[in-house]
């Protein structure tokens, strides 16, 4: 959740029992690379240069289809 929304926050008796519990768990965030980081385990810089790797290589798969359907 973003942090900047914490003030606004309302849970219900139930959620708030179930995190006291430990069944359930908020987290504030500032940025989208926290939340990177929290579901992924890796600092946002690798997970972005992951994702950019993987996307070049996905253009250039579909790059040299094109092509050789032209061909």
């Amino acid at each position: 959740m973003p942090s900047r929304n914490f003030d606004n926050l309302v849970l219900s008796d139930e959620v708030i029992k179930s995190v006291e519990k430990g069944e359930f768990y908020l987290y504030l965030m500032d940025t989208i690379d926290d939340a990177i980081e929290l579901m992924t385990g890796l600092k946002a810089d690798k997970f972005h240069k992951l994702v950019k790797k993987r996307l070049m290589e996905f253009f250039k798969r579909a790059n040299a289809k094109r092509k050789g359907l032209k061909s």
